[in-house]
């Protein structure tokens, strides 16, 4: 039977090196394992350290382990590199690195500051020097606990190994298990676990969808086949995508994780499925239709505020609300759904106007039908859209209540009278 991690063993804290291979932290073109010039080079682990601090919430973490002091309780999991310098990937805890990184970075500057104080350059209270001293030994006290540090080995004598049983480790941690990833590095897994085993059972053919090969990976992450294909598809297109259009996009603007909903989107509705072109057997959308797709979705910048969006379509949501309104075209004989066609792309209107047309035909039905309808679209935002659109339906939602609690007070009224 195959082991995966080996006994907890000390190795220096220096000895440890992030992943650029990670899923969550990889760059656009990631190193593998098998290249330690690369893996270990000093401004790669820089570019991943910013990235950690900016994307996973480092300083929080670094206040607790400050006031809290140091305590392992989940390991940090590395592999020890085969080229014999002693350096340890680390394959999960990347973040606790940073962490630990940065209080050490921070220990020095602390140390000068409590000096000055202790000097009178400034005037301080007493009580505030002495909380300096405190802050100033639970840092030394950290950095002591943390010099030699314990983790778990991966099992794997080579770069083969690891990644035979990596995936495997990550699958149980982040997929099935209790700290699970985003839907991106999820899927960003999968797919990168599937063009693995493609290139070992096809080693000279192009990348294309294999069922028997889908349906392991699918068994890997504890999935189901269907729900594994999906993904999939969904990081396939989007990869594709972010490659082809990510140095077009406006100064200043750039991919991120939260736009992989967008394309979730698509990939779910068999009719934004046809909308642009996209077959199950694809890897990637056509070109022409993913051209319609960045002049509709990403060719102006896109601020903070929904309603300051000036693309076509000024929210990821939309997508959704255009799906929902080609079903009422359908059933009411409406053409509002029409206005955007991706043969003739810039004739599209802005997504809002066309909306608050329909909405408007909506109002000219029963109260009862248009709030039922309204109910039923409410109960359609699920947790997923609120984790990757809150911000933009915060003012919308506000104005919802608004209204609501207006027409009630007219209920009131009017029962009242």
């Amino acid at each position: 039977m195959d082991t995966y991690l080996r006994p907890a063993i000390d190795v220096p804290f220096d000895s440890l090196y992030l992943d650029p291979n990670n899923p969550r932290l990889a760059p656009d073109n990631p190193p593998g394992y098998d290249k330690p010039d690369k893996l270990f080079d000093q401004e790669l682990q820089a570019f991943l350290e910013k990235r950690v601090e900016e994307e996973f919430g480092v300083e929080e973490l670094m206040q607790a382990v400050v006031a809290q002091g140091w305590m392992p309780i989940d390991a940090i999991v590395v592999w020890v590199h085969p080229d014999g310098s002693k350096h340890n990937v680390v394959l999960e805890g990347n973040r606790r690195t940073v962490t630990l990184r940065r209080i050490r970075d921070r220990l020095p500057k602390e140390r000068i500051k409590l000096e000055r104080m202790r000097e009178g350059r400034t005037r301080v209270a007493p009580r505030e020097v002495r909380a300096q001293e405190q802050l100033v030994a639970q840092l030394e006290h950290i950095v002591e606990d943390t010099a030699a540090i314990s983790v778990l080995p991966l099992d794997a004598a080579n770069r083969e190994e690891l990644e035979t049983k990596l995936p495997r480790v990550l699958a149980v941690r982040h997929i099935t298990g209790a700290k699970g990833w985003g839907n991106y590095a999820q899927d960003l897994w999968l797919l990168q676990r599937y063009e693995q085993l493609f290139g070992e059972a096809f080693p000279d053919e192009e990348t294309r969808w294999e069922a028997g090969i889908i349906a392991r990976v699918a068994d890997e992450a504890s999935l189901k086949t269907p729900s594994a294909k999906r993904q999939l598809l969904t990081q396939s297109i989007y990869s594709h995508f972010k490659a082809r259009f990510d140095e077009l996009l406006p100064d200043g603007e750039e991919f991120k994780d939260t736009d992989y909903y967008l394309f979730e989107n698509i990939v779910k509705k068999p009719w934004l499925r046809e909308q642009f072109g996209l077959g199950l057997s694809d890897l990637a959308l056509p070109e022409d239709r993913e051209q319609v797709l960045f002049d509709w979705v990403f060719k102006l910048r896109r601020p903070r505020k929904a309603d300051e969006n000036q693309n076509v379509f000024y929210r990821h949501e939309a997508v959704l609300q255009w799906e929902k309104i080609k079903r009422y075209d359908d059933k009411h004989g409406t053409a509002f759904a029409k206005r955007f066609d991706p043969e003739e792309p810039e004739s599209a209107p802005r997504f809002r106007e066309v909306e608050a047309e329909y909405m408007a035909h909506m109002v000219r039905t029963k109260p009862g039908d248009v709030l039922e309808s309204l109910l039923q679209q409410l109960g359609s935002i699920n947790e997923a859209t609120i984790e990757n659109e809150g911000v933009f339906l915060t003012e919308q939602l506000k104005r919802v209540d608004k209204r609501v609690q207006t027409l009630l007070r007219m209920v009131d009224v009017a029962e009242a009278a």
